[in-house]
């Protein structure tokens, strides 16, 4: 079903939408999208992505089973794979072939699984997404930063799981971290300020800096930790 639909996406005018309703079946399950996914291994990952969104936006034609939650789960670690990003974590700015799949495309299917099938993402898959927020980032644009909030948004309410979210995964392990290598004798371990000093430490911290044998990551290979962290901030002032 998933190859058939992907193999008209190619052809000339394929987004015409009725042509492609006729490709699918009246009724099928996540199980028949997620099991056609084996069979588009050698497709454009982007025509791969859209095929799946198209099938899942068929919400009349999908049919509840038990196994929902399993395949919806094979789905969104599909979709999240196609996320291109360094090893680092960082987006990246451009595709890397013409075949990679728009951002937008993959942070669409994961939102139609958890809006339309309550889908609980795990946090590694979050932590991506927030990376998007920011509309004016390189790797972003005003449109993919609204669909990463509308995502994260429904994922994670209101409640009890925004905040361990927030205070486990952003901040504990994925933010401190990062700033915790650029060490200074003004702060703490915890990121307090510190009541006695050792400039001489400061001193050979900023020579090592300033030579390039230490760096900033927040301002080089992770700087979308500023952008997950923005998101963080704006999360507490709506809270």
């Amino acid at each position: 079903m998933l190859r058939t639909l992907v193999a008209q996406l190619q052809q000339p005018n394929a987004a015409i939408q009725f042509k492609l309703a006729q490709v699918l079946p009246q009724r099928y399950t996540l199980f028949d999208i997620a099991n056609g996914l084996s069979e588009c291994q050698t497709l454009p990952e982007r025509r791969v992505i859209e095929g799946v969104s198209f099938c899942l936006k068929q919400t009349d034609r999908i049919e509840r089973r038990s196994a929902d939650a399993e395949n919806a789960a094979r789905l969104a670690n599909y979709a999240a794979m196609l996320l291109e990003r360094t090893p680092d974590g960082l987006p990246l700015c451009c595709p890397s072939s013409e075949d990679a799949a728009p951002v937008d495309d993959v942070l669409g299917v994961l939102l139609s699984l958890v809006v339309h099938h309550s889908l609980c993402l795990d946090d590694d898959i979050l932590l991506a997404v927030a990376a998007y927020a920011d509309g004016h980032e390189d790797w972003s644009a005003p449109i993919t930063a609204s669909i990463a909030k509308d995502l994260l948004d429904h994922a994670l309410g209101d409640g009890h799981r925004k905040t361990a979210f927030i205070t486990s995964v952003v901040l504990e392990r994925f933010i401190r971290p990062i700033f915790s290598r650029y060490s200074s004798s003004r702060l703490t371990s915890a990121g307090r300020q510190a009541y006695y000093r050792d400039d001489d430490h400061d001193q050979v911290t900023g020579s090592a800096l300033s030579s390039g044998t230490d760096t900033k990551p927040w301002k080089s290979i992770q700087s979308h930790a500023v952008t997950v962290f923005a998101w963080t901030v704006e999360q507490s002032d709506v809270s």
